[in-house]
């Protein structure tokens, strides 16, 4: 499905800014959780600022799979829950996937051996209709997990 035809149904007008790299190491998790979703104002030249939310993720495989890390695949669950369908997803190095941050459950599997897998963040921005304010997605663990706070 292409992402125009998701809420709030307008065109892509840009990548966030704000990109998160990280680096998972063998045995290093990212625990399920759902996106959290970033805004930023846009001044156009007419004076008239306008609001742009993102609404899904752009996740960008840093890596070669199988010859430059091994395992951490990226699971969505697809109904939301843990007690349905899965998918596991290992892209080609500098390939992305894009899916929607509010209520897509996703998780990181464990890396595997010596090499560690790098990965690009960053949110797909979409212009809000008549310059309203979207319901945005706040990051939240998947049910039953907390935060570590070591």
């Amino acid at each position: 499905m292409a992402v125009e035809a998701t809420a709030p149904y307008t065109s892509v007008r840009g990548i966030h800014p704000n990109w998160r790299v990280a680096r998972y190491q063998k045995g290093e998790t990212f625990p399920a959780h759902v996106d959290q979703s970033d805004s930023l104002i846009v001044e156009h030249p007419e004076k008239k600022k306008q609001r742009f939310t993102s609404s899904h993720t752009l996740l960008i495989y840093l890596r070669r799979r199988g010859e430059q890390f091994h395992g951490g695949a990226t699971r969505l669950f697809l109904d939301g829950t843990y007690n349905s369908g899965t998918s596991d997803v290992c892209l080609p190095q500098g390939w992305g996937l894009v899916f929607q941050q509010k209520g897509l459950l996703h998780a990181g599997l464990p890396v595997e051996g010596e090499d560690a897998k790098y990965i690009a963040q960053a949110g797909l921005l979409r212009g809000e209709p008549n310059y309203t304010a979207m319901e945005t997605a706040i990051f939240k663990y998947g049910p039953g997990l907390v935060p570590n706070r070591a």
